[in-house]
């Protein structure tokens, strides 16, 4: 099971602390602190992109990436994707 809207939402809040505990320590020349702060940051992305990963996708919902060309118009029932050019 994947986190919840709460949950993914105090995890970006983190980050997002996380982001300005970073950019502080770098601007007064800590970057030996900057290491941990970036190392907990990679894991929360990774393991947010994990969760995203591993989410199934609503009914009806395009897929995310097309190739272009014929098998991009395959997955499309035919049809060019959404802002490529035809081929």
């Amino acid at each position: 099971e994947g986190l919840g809207p709460q949950q993914v939402e105090r995890m970006l809040e983190e980050n997002q602390a996380l982001i300005m505990a970073i950019l502080e320590n770098q601007n007064v020349g800590r970057f030996q602190e900057c290491e941990a702060y970036l190392g907990k940051l990679k894991q929360n992305l990774l393991f947010l992109a994990q969760v995203a990963d591993t989410q199934t996708q609503r009914p009806g919902m395009p897929p995310a990436m097309v190739p272009p060309g014929p098998a991009g118009a395959a997955a499309w029932g035919g049809q060019t994707a959404p802002g490529s050019l035809p081929a």
